[in-house]
């Protein structure tokens, strides 16, 4: 027969931990009764049972039978198991917890095997110190081998992932958006950018919704060439625009700009986020991609709202949109912290994701689609008394180009003339079909914009009905 290990006793100190751990779940149910409580939130049946359970549990574990009983279970779990399995427990759980794995439950679990680890090693300190110290210099060297690998991992590998897997995350709303709070470098043969996410998920400033005194703001929405990911943060063309039309006053420009976006994205993005900025310009950026994906409801970046025609009005359908990007095993903090915890994260997600979306389309449809997608946010930029600017990259496709531009002119939206730009050879203003750091120089239209800000709504529309006759 094998001998069972010896269990000393339990010291006062680590007997009054071990009971601890044992009320971390009852008063974890408390706090939560009692903060919805004092909030006027929903206290409802599960809360209240929760509440009722955790107190009879307190008084149960409080009993000296209750203490005693805590105190032989901690004495067999340091025994037979110790404070490392117990702390890698304890992980565990609240990086379920954390994937909201198992809700409230699961946490207070994690803060009861936590105080119980803490209570194991101060019982392996009290009774066996030469071994609990190796096997802590042991956990100590582990962790540091597993730190490196994570800062490895985000040095050496995670630059190399494109950029949809780095950066792109779901959103209910409007389909997927940036990563909020990222701040990666990505890197391929042609180019590397340092790419700096905000907490709304927008390459841009963290700014407040409430517009200072005096400063003239512009809400840019649009896709990728409004991202600007080919360029490190100081240089996309937006942050230039802004630095120079700043030379007249205080001017912010915001971007809303994220790729893979289509003008029905677009169109969302500006009533969720870019009207509360309280502009008084918004750049409307498109593409000759635009219309096809105006009328589909994914991409290959995941599943999108897609708006239905009806005659002449547009009817939003399929928000919130279903999340396929999103593994839901790590949660949004642990893949800021965690190289390791974005890659796991970009691996799992991918056989989710639709990459094949070779569907044909009807053109006549998706500009009449395009078409009503732009008057409307027309209107609504112009019921926020802000004037909206159209902005179409699709040079080289000439004809998307000059249908969009015929659309900002039935539409009374001044176009900014991105032709007048290209004074070089085409190829050397862009990176993979996006324009590079001269490509951006080029197209910050600092003359144009700051002429559209100069002027009221009303006279600009006026001038460009002027102008279309």
């Amino acid at each position: 027969m094998t001998a069972s290990p010896v269990r000393p006793p339990l010291s006062t100190r680590t007997r009054a931990l071990a009971v601890l751990a044992c009320l971390a779940p009852a008063a974890f149910a408390l706090t939560r009764f009692a903060s919805a409580w004092r909030s006027g939130g929903d206290v409802g049946a599960p809360l209240v049972l929760a509440a009722a359970a955790g107190v009879v549990w307190v008084l149960c574990v409080l009993l000296p039978r209750g203490r005693a009983l805590v105190g032989e279970l901690a004495s067999v779990l340091f025994a037979y198991v110790g404070f490392v399995v117990l702390g890698l427990a304890a992980v565990a759980a609240f990086v379920l917890a954390g994937a909201d794995v198992g809700g409230p439950l699961v946490t207070a679990l994690g803060s009861a095997l936590a105080l119980g680890s803490l209570a194991a090693y101060v019982h392996g300190l009290e009774t066996a110190l030469g071994a609990t110290l190796r096997r802590t210099v042991i956990v100590g060297l582990n962790l540091l081998a597993l730190v490196a690998l994570d800062v490895g991992v985000r040095v050496l590998v995670l630059p190399s992932k494109s950029h949809n897997n780095l950066f792109i995350v779901h959103d209910p709303q409007l389909g997927w958006k940036l990563r909020p709070g990222a701040s990666l470098e990505h890197t391929n043969e042609l180019f590397t950018a340092r790419e700096t996410i905000n907490s709304l998920g927008f390459r841009t400033a963290e700014r407040p919704f409430e517009k200072p005194a005096g400063t003239k703001r512009i809400v840019v929405v649009g896709d990728s060439h409004s991202e600007a990911y080919t360029v490190d943060d100081g240089e996309t063309w937006l942050v230039l625009l802004e630095r120079e039309l700043s030379r007249d006053g205080p001017v912010e420009v915001i971007s809303l700009g994220v790729g893979g976006y289509s003008n029905d994205q677009e169109l969302l993005a500006y009533l969720h986020y870019g009207r509360r900025f309280a502009p008084d310009l918004v750049i409307l950026q498109t593409c000759a991609n635009d219309p096809e994906f105006n009328v589909l409801d994914h991409y290959w970046r995941g599943k999108k709202p897609v708006f239905e025609r009806h005659g002449d009005l547009l009817f939003l359908t399929g928000v919130p949109v279903p999340d396929v990007r999103s593994s839901g095993i790590f949660s949004r903090e642990s893949m800021q912290l965690s190289g390791l915890a974005m890659l796991a994260e970009t691996i799992a997600r991918q056989a989710a994701i639709r990459r094949d979306v070779e569907v044909t389309v009807d053109s006549a449809e998706a500009w009449r689609v395009t078409e009503l997608l732009v008057r409307d946010l027309a209107a609504l930029v112009r019921a926020d008394g802000a004037v909206l600017a159209g902005f179409d990259v699709s040079t080289k496709n000439v004809e998307e180009h000059r249908r969009f531009r015929e659309i900002f002119a039935r539409q009374g939206v001044p176009s900014l003339d991105v032709d007048a730009i290209y004074v070089d050879e085409w190829k050397s203003y862009f990176h993979e079909g996006h324009w590079n750091e001269k490509g951006q120089r080029a197209a910050a239209l600092a003359p144009e914009v700051r002429a559209l800000l100069l002027r009221g709504p009303a006279s600009a529309i006026e001038a460009t009905v002027r102008e279309a006759r």
